[in-house]
């Protein structure tokens, strides 16, 4: 899809917050959305690139901003996390996007304005008349993984938007047969390295690795109950877990009753993932549900394959199955604990992936994927 060119003078980009919060990190959406507006500051030097955060988190973020990209703090009195209980959240949104209202009153119309959250998004559609300016959608999470009540809404009020970008084709294919007006532009791997030797073989002992928020979504969880699994019949392996948040106590006492706690090293969040993927043999996803996981976008430029659950969106347009990687039925604990011991135990299918994992990662480089983000603004 070709937009008209637009005449606005800003990007907005509206998200929660782009910084770090000691319980959970930074997400991945975050990286990207700071690299993004990094790059639009080239490609768009006579408009305003801005990121307005919701909330301020407890240090600024890691990924560091162009000195042209503005960034607007909407509050800093409340945060934001997955462990509010539901009125605290709704409180929050309310009092949040009431300050946003405010804050777009004072601006010329006209501006794109980006929302990465649904809360701001159905609270722009319901003001569209107040505030107008156009409003794009990029969430970067399941379409329907709020609930059914929730998506309903979002069937309905998200048909008033004036594009939705997604990160995948079948959320793509979803939107526009729900008549919400809709784009597909993957992920961009804004990291992916210029020059990479070629994994070797497998080593001794297999170096699994897995990123994420420790949130119940990333399912970690389940991901010790696979290597639990697996060190039944497979001792030669070893995991690097980075990450923070609040499910850290209960993954490591799953680890500490399976007595896997020895083989796994839990790094808090890390503002350098090279020398990680650079070490791994193989990359670990359990996710119970995603938008388009950077995480594996990166791990395959790297050359590491990948071994994902299925989950409704994302893994399966990254990972094509037993070529680059394995796609596995979610919740399968079993399947998952053999395919990493099958990758060991066949270094030429090993580097068969690795090559082909590498090659896959070429379909999202910064220069493949931006050219679609020009075609929209």
């Amino acid at each position: 899809m070709i937009l008209k060119r637009s005449n606005t003078s800003k990007i907005i980009f509206i998200t929660g917050t782009i910084d770090y919060l000691f319980n959970e990190g930074t997400g991945g959406v975050s990286k990207l959305l700071v690299n993004l507006c990094n790059r639009l500051t080239y490609d768009f030097s006579n408009r305003k690139i801005s990121i307005f955060s919701c909330f301020k988190g407890d240090s600024i973020s890691q990924f560091k901003l162009h000195e042209k990209v503005e960034h607007f703090y909407l509050q800093s009195s409340y945060k934001h996390n997955s462990e509010l209980h539901i009125p605290k959240k709704i409180y929050f949104w309310i009092y949040v996007s009431t300050l946003l209202l405010k804050k777009l009153l004072t601006l010329k119309k006209n501006n794109i304005l980006i929302s990465c959250t649904p809360a701001i998004s159905i609270f722009l559609i319901l003001t569209k008349k107040i505030h107008r300016q156009k409003i794009y959608i990029w969430e970067n999470v399941g379409f329907e993984m709020y609930g059914t009540f929730a998506t309903k809404i979002k069937k309905y009020l998200y048909q008033f938007s004036d594009l939705y970008i997604s990160p995948t084709d079948a959320e793509n294919k979803f939107l526009n047969n729900n008549n919400i007006r809709s784009v597909k532009i993957a992920n961009t791997n804004f990291s992916h390295p210029e020059h990479l030797f070629k994994k070797s073989n497998p080593t001794n002992p297999f170096k699994l690795l897995a990123i994420g928020r420790l949130v119940e979504q990333k399912g970690f969880t389940i991901l010790m109950r696979v290597l639990a699994n697996l060190d039944t019949f497979f001792k030669d392996w070893n995991l690097t877990l980075i990450g923070s948040g609040p499910e850290r106590v209960v993954i490591e006492k799953i680890a500490k009753k399976s007595q896997i706690s020895n083989k796994i090293n839990f790094v808090n969040h890390s503002y350098n993932l090279e020398d990680y993927y650079l070490s791994a043999d193989c990359f670990l996803l359990t996710s119970i549900y995603e938008g388009s996981p950077l995480v594996l976008i990166e791990a395959q430029s790297f050359g590491i394959p990948c071994i994902a659950f299925d989950c409704p969106t994302g893994p399966r347009e990254i990972i094509d199955n037993k070529i680059n990687g394995f796609l596995i039925n979610p919740g399968n604990i079993s399947d998952m604990a053999k395919k990493i011991h099958f990758l060991y135990k066949n270094p030429n299918e090993f580097l068969r992936m690795s090559e082909s994992a590498r090659i896959s990662s070429f379909n999202f480089t910064e220069e493949r994927i931006i050219t679609e983000w020009k075609k929209i603004l």
